[in-house]
């Protein structure tokens, strides 16, 4: 077996699964070229560095942290944001380490970034909050100081996003996924190595970046089964692994193949989970030998929709893509009508002014008898 590079759940979570997902904002950049001095750009955040005070935030929940500079403790600052797919995916991890370590000297802020209305944050973590237990807070939106004095020094430039800090100072910025109870371990008993965890890094984003070459190439040249064979020979922990075979498949148009590989997904893969898959089948398959098997399949074990959640609508429009490949075109219509309702809930108005594009068309469709992948909708919406 290839021991291939371990990407975390975090590679597989900011996948394009549904809109949201879509939609990291990059912060804007200081694209000043001034030639490099020894003298320290004071502008900048970087490991080290005593890190900002908290000013012009608004508390959501829990005690404000007046400073991070307490003898004792550890401060995880995990950057998020309601319309953030991979930031609400990370929610539950971030609590549970909140909750171990907690009483250890671990405080957990949550800062909701480049997200416009309070309203909104107070809202989601109101009905999050038996699953989001820490403190939250709220910076302000885009421009907000908390972006000019942390996010724009430290080069940061999508989420979710963390920062660690200790004695008042930046230790180490890490996607939160990345954060596991070893590394909070060493942290707080102070045999951390900044050095030393830099160049482990390093020579991961190394593989990485060896490992996205070759599966570029098996892209460009369409050699779908050339990744199926790479991908196979990946452990079943590796969370690349279903996300390769996905994408294969999917293109490949292999309804039966994908079938396979949710029982896979269920029975002995990590945190590649079935839900990832019937995403991406929706999104960009046409009906074949093998769909309504593949339908009732997921149809069987989908959990019930929440109409509140961030993803309520494209939760709805992947099940009543499933219902009508599974032969229900009536259910298919009437989830149809539950996504317009759901819709209402959404305050972004590119969500707001995409997915009516969508709904509309897919309603059109179902009208005539049929009811195409969305990459085909969308096509015929460009045109």
């Amino acid at each position: 077996m290839r021991k291939s590079y371990k990407t975390t759940a975090a590679f597989c979570l900011s996948l394009a699964f549904g809109f949201a997902a879509q939609n990291l904002i990059a912060a804007d950049t200081d694209k000043d070229t001034a030639a490099k001095t020894e003298k320290k750009d004071s502008s900048k955040l970087s490991i080290g560095d005593q890190v900002p005070a908290l000013e012009g935030v608004t508390w959501v929940q829990g005690e404000e942290i007046k400073s991070f500079d307490e003898k004792g403790k550890v401060y995880i600052v995990e950057c998020w944001a309601t319309w953030c797919g991979p930031c609400v995916a990370a929610i539950p991890h971030v609590n549970d380490l909140h909750k171990k370590y907690q009483d250890k000297g671990l405080v957990v802020l949550g800062m909701n970034v480049w997200e416009d209305g309070l309203d909104k944050v107070e809202g989601f973590v109101d009905k999050k909050k038996d699953v989001m237990t820490y403190t939250v807070a709220y910076s302000g939106g885009k421009g907000s100081n908390f972006e000019k004095t942390w996010l724009k020094p430290a080069g940061v430039r999508g989420i979710p996003h963390a920062f660690i800090v200790k004695d008042g100072k930046l230790i180490l910025m890490s996607h939160p996924a990345q954060i596991n109870e070893e590394l909070i371990d060493s942290i707080m008993d102070g045999s951390f190595d900044p050095v030393a965890h830099a160049k482990q890094k390093a020579e991961e984003e190394a593989k990485a970046k060896a490992e996205r070459a070759k599966i570029n190439n098996f892209k460009k040249q369409g050699d779908w089964d050339g990744l199926i064979a790479y991908a196979n020979d990946m452990e079943d922990d590796n969370v690349s692994k279903g996300i390769y075979l996905t994408q294969a498949l999917t293109n490949k148009g292999d309804w039966n193949g994908l079938l396979k590989l949710r029982g896979d997904a269920n029975e002995k893969f990590g945190q590649f989970k079935p839900m990832h898959i019937d995403s991406q089948a929706v999104m960009m398959m046409d009906a074949g030998e093998g769909s309504k098997e593949y339908a009732a399949a997921a149809l069987s074990d989908m959990k019930e929709i929440d109409p509140k959640d961030p993803r309520a609508v494209s939760d709805y429009m992947n099940k009543a893509r499933l219902q009508f490949l599974a032969g229900d075109a009536e259910g298919a219509k009437t989830t149809l009508g539950t996504a317009k309702e759901a819709l209402e809930n959404t305050k972004d108005p590119r969500a707001t002014n995409y997915y009516t594009k969508i709904l509309d068309a897919a309603d059109k469709a179902l009208a005539e008898g049929n009811y195409p992948s969305t990459k085909e909708l969308m096509t015929k919406l460009r045109k």
